[in-house]
């Protein structure tokens, strides 16, 4: 028996705000969120294939759509936002499959190599590849009993090193990987079945041998976010929603970070107050701070069924501040170089200075992805999975 597991012959329209322009491009199957580099939007399909389109003007760039189930030979689609590196040779797009195949894409549309690894196709893969400046590509791989990293070659995409396994449950959640300092942070999320922890994983670049291991509170978890001295992370649970500080070179908690504050941990600040927020709240998208304060704030995005809410935490002392709540379900958010929030509600994108100024409320036609920013034509896009109508959408909105 065969079960259909995208929306076949859907079509997105990207819809820029600017001049009434509108550009409407055929796409099969659910959408990826996406990526801008350049002034180029990368973002894939359910249908098997990786757009790119100029964030100016929503026309496609030239060797696009790349047919990535085709390229890869065995049925399988991009699942996750793709990631866009310079690495060692260059910029390049890097994504993983729905079988957790690897896959590097020239900016010409060019394949330039496929590793299948030896991954799961039951467990799909949960987070995008990341890339260092020196070429190393850091990937995540699901078997039937386990999840690890592999670090790839920039060149050709063979396996360089693994890690050990970072959880026994291959249906757990792994954050997309960050990478600072020779260090390498994700979040892993046992789900309730394997007793309902979280924590973040601090591997060594060099041979993703594990450093440090800490604990958070259960559930969802961020991507992990790094601004200096300092590692950011959101988490949710059964404690609430909390942002956690690590040191980036003690690897502990900071001491300063929530002192005095709830829950009355070290390094850890509660963004809402307990028991505010129904059950299934938390911190899902990666805290950001914004370029006219980049050491002193950083923001955090809260979601579940009912709410969503953007907050400012002092990123000294974890003192907070709501900037924006909403009676609809939380999402993604991204700040763009003029210091303005997109966020993404769940059937809104709002736009807010981040001393909390309202800007304006856009109504999406679908449950959107996070956003992202593309600072050459100061637009915000997002992704829209299909309306009642079987569309999906790129949309994308002048930034105030």
């Amino acid at each position: 028996m065969r079960y259909l597991i995208a929306v076949a012959a859907v079509f997105v329209t990207l819809i820029v705000r600017a001049h009434s322009q509108q550009v409407k491009i055929d796409v099969s199957g659910e959408l990826t969120g996406a990526t801008v580099c350049d002034g180029v939007v990368y973002f894939g399909s359910f249908g098997g294939k990786l757009y790119a389109v100029r964030a100016s003007d929503g026309t496609t760039m030239p060797g696009f759509p790349v047919d990535i189930a085709v390229a890869v030979g065995d049925g399988s689609y991009p699942r996750i936002r793709p990631g866009v590196y310079y690495g060692s040779l260059g910029k390049a797009v890097y994504l993983e499959t729905s079988k957790h195949g690897v896959v590097k894409v020239w900016p010409d549309g060019a394949v330039a190599w496929i590793n299948r690894l030896d991954g799961s196709s039951v467990y799909f893969a949960s987070a995008a590849p990341a890339v260092t400046p020196q070429g190393e590509v850091i990937a995540e791989m699901k078997t039937l009993q386990n999840i690890f990293l592999v670090k790839l070659k920039e060149t050709d995409g063979t396996v360089i090193c693994t890690s050990p396994p970072l959880s026994m449950v291959p249906s757990d959640y792994v954050s997309p990987p960050a990478v600072a300092g020779g260090n390498v942070y994700i979040t892993v999320v046992d789900y309730p079945a394997a007793g309902g922890s979280k924590y973040i994983t601090v591997l060594n670049l060099a041979d993703l041998t594990v450093k440090a291991a800490v604990s958070g509170s259960a559930y969802y978890g961020s991507t992990p976010y790094v601004r200096g001295n300092g590692i950011f992370y959101g988490s949710s649970g059964m404690f609430g929603e909390l942002v956690f500080k690590l040191n980036s070179v003690t690897l502990n908690p900071d001491q300063q970070f929530g002192a005095g504050l709830s829950p009355g941990i070290p390094g850890v600040t509660r963004v809402t107050p307990q028991g505010s927020s129904p059950a299934g709240a938390g911190v899902f998208a990666s805290p950001v701070s914004a370029d006219r304060d980049p050491g002193g704030t950083v923001y955090a995005a809260i979601g579940n069924n009912m709410q969503g809410t953007v907050v400012a935490i002092d990123a000294a002392t974890g003192k907070v501040r709501t900037l924006y709540a909403t009676g609809n379900q939380g999402g993604g958010m991204v700040v763009s170089t003029k210091n303005v929030i997109a966020y993404c509600d769940g059937k809104t994108l709002q736009t807010f200075g981040v001393d909390g100024g309202h800007y304006g409320s856009f109504t999406l036609p679908g449950y959107p992805s996070g956003p992202c920013y593309d600072p050459t034509t100061n637009r915000f896009f997002v992704t829209t999975q299909p309306d009642t109508t079987g569309t999906s959408y790129l949309l994308g909105f002048d930034s105030p």
